[in-house]
């Protein structure tokens, strides 16, 4: 079986998962209508992700060193997606975003629903709860996983860590800091708590121990994990500015309206003349910025090569992750599924 087949097979068995998980949610929250349409939310968030890169990330990982019971690693796997849904929940609250996985984010989807009765403060207020409760979610799907109760709370563990890491993260990425006064240093450290911890290092660490790894012996993927999740984010932050909103499900307005503290932010600041410094400083930031202002600061970026060094910084981050996986004597198969998956990411046009 190829590549292509075997990952849309894990896509197909994580979604197929997810439904009946939250097709049982519904029917335990019975006649309660408000816990129903939290329920409801949050599986309509979760069921429109795409890629299912987390469960692949850890199936890989744990075809580094077992090929036992692939099925637990699926169930395991979707314990990602609702850590994922959790976490985008809260940001999309802070950041004020609209549209999420081409549909709407969840306070406004409260919004939408209660047709005009709710106020903003209360959709907010209803999908921090409803945050809070897919990352509890996520832990339950863990403890269904079937794997051996030792290992489930080896790896609950590591669940918790990563969800004080990446709040710890998120305080890095919205502390009020001006532009000027960040380092590509300070871009990385938000990159590493905020999207590396959870998006690539925990799947990939979970895997090792759910293959009955230890966790001070898997060094090596951990280092995996915080590299890919650094070129996975400064690609992700290109999207965010020049990508296609038809492909990436989000605006492109966005990060540059909310200031978002970016490799290319940073860059573009550190190498700009006076006069473009002060084209950043008046429209980065600015919450009502126009599609015709955005395209000031891209070209700003494009000119003092921010564009093309974080391209250039990404593929760097990418072949540090191929170095580690080449390098290393995991076995072939896992090797083979994650230097495949890696390629896979890597291609994202950016």
């Amino acid at each position: 079986m190829d590549f292509q087949t075997a990952y849309q097979g894990l896509q197909d068995g994580v979604q197929s998962r997810l439904r009946l998980f939250f097709d049982q949610k519904l029917k335990d929250a019975g006649s309660d209508p408000i816990i129903a349409e939290m329920f409801s939310h949050i599986r309509d968030l979760t069921l429109r992700g795409g890629k299912r890169l987390r469960p692949a990330l850890l199936l890989g990982s744990y075809l580094c060193f077992s090929s036992d019971d692939t099925d637990s690693v699926i169930a395991a796997g979707t314990a990602c997606e609702l850590m994922q849904s959790s976490l985008i929940i809260h940001d999309d609250i802070m950041d004020q975003s609209e549209v999420r996985r081409g549909g709407p984010t969840l306070h406004r989807a409260y919004e939408q629903q209660a047709n005009g009765q709710f106020s903003p403060g209360l959709s907010s207020s209803l999908a921090i709860l409803a945050g809070n409760t897919a990352g509890y979610l996520g832990l339950e799907m863990l403890e269904q996983s079937g794997f051996p109760l030792q290992i489930v709370r080896r790896v609950t563990a590591l669940y918790g860590q990563i969800m004080v890491d990446e709040n710890h993260g998120q305080a890095l990425d919205i502390y009020p800091r001006d532009i000027q006064t960040l380092s590509e240093a300070d871009v990385l450290d938000i990159y590493r708590y905020k999207t590396s911890r959870y998006t690539t290092e925990f799947p990939l660490m979970a895997g090792a121990l759910f293959a009955g790894q230890e966790q001070d012996s898997t060094g090596k993927m951990m280092q995996a994990g915080i590299d890919l999740g650094i070129a996975f984010q400064i690609q992700d932050d290109i999207l965010g500015v020049f990508g296609d909103e038809q492909v990436t499900g989000k605006s492109t307005l966005s990060d540059l309206a909310e200031g978002k503290k970016t490799l290319l932010a940073v860059q573009a600041y550190v190498s700009a003349t006076e006069k473009q410094k002060d084209t950043l400083k008046s429209l980065l930031g600015r919450g009502d910025l126009t599609q015709k202002e955005a395209e000031q600061v891209r070209r700003v970026m494009r000119e003092t090569g921010a564009l093309d060094h974080s391209r250039r910084k990404a593929a760097e981050y990418f072949g540090r992750v191929r170095a580690v996986v080449d390098e290393s004597r995991w076995r072939s198969q896992g090797r083979e599924w994650l230097l495949s998956l890696i390629a896979l990411i890597e291609k994202r046009k950016v």
